[in-house]
C-alpha cells in the first residue's frame, strides 16, 4: 500500500495504530461510474413510462 500511496493512487491515505489506510481511486471510479449507470435506469424508466402512458413525471419539482 505504500508504494501506491506513492505512485498516487489514494486520494487521501494516514495511518493509525500502525495501520494504513485510506480512499484508493479506483474505488471512488468505481462508485461514481455505478451511480450514473443508476441515473441512467431512472431516466430509461422514466422515458419509457412517458412512451407508454403519456404521462409526465416529476422528481422534486424537476419534470423528467
Amino acid at each position: 500500500m505504500e508504494k501506491d500511496i506513492a505512485n498516487h493512487m489514494f486520494i487521501e491515505a494516514g495511518q493509525y495504530n500502525n495501520n494504513l489506510y485510506g480512499t484508493s481511486v479506483a474505488s471512488v471510479r468505481e462508485v461514481s461510474l455505478r451511480f450514473v449507470y443508476f441515473l441512467f435506469l431512472i431516466y430509461l424508466s422514466v422515458f419509457v413510462l412517458r412512451l407508454i402512458t403519456g404521462l409526465y413525471v416529476f422528481f422534486h419539482g424537476i419534470l423528467l
